[in-house]
């Protein structure tokens, strides 16, 4: 009897994420509560997680923690789960963010110009 393989081959592995350059930026339409969440969760993701791509959800999360802050007690139990899932999705929960892989920056080549015509 042969036992089959738990190992991921390369291509099953998480691939590490890009490091985006560019920051998302807040929605006009965000709350004043809102906007201050959205500048936190920012300033608490690592550099280059969050794309402008992003914006989007990073303000559905803004809203939803801002509103939980305001009053946890009266928070509505059916938000929690999709708050807990947008947390875990941008690595802000302890179990996300150890399964949490990003490329480290690149670094502009020095050697690049050598050679080069102006």
């Amino acid at each position: 009897m042969r036992g089959g393989s738990n190992r991921k081959t390369d291509s099953q592995r998480a691939k590490p994420m890009p490091n985006s350059p560019v920051a998302p930026l807040a929605p006009p339409e965000l709350s004043d509560a809102g906007r201050a969440q959205f500048e936190a969760l920012l300033a608490a993701l690592p550099d280059g997680l969050a794309a402008p791509s992003d914006s989007t959800s990073l303000a559905i999360l803004a809203e939803l923690l801002a509103q939980f802050w305001l009053n946890p007690v009266e928070f509505p139990a059916n938000r929690l789960n999709p708050l807990r899932g947008l947390l875990a999705e941008f690595g802000l929960t302890l179990a996300a963010r150890r399964r949490l892989e990003i490329a480290p920056a690149v670094a502009e080549n020095p050697f690049a110009a050598i050679g080069r015509k102006p």
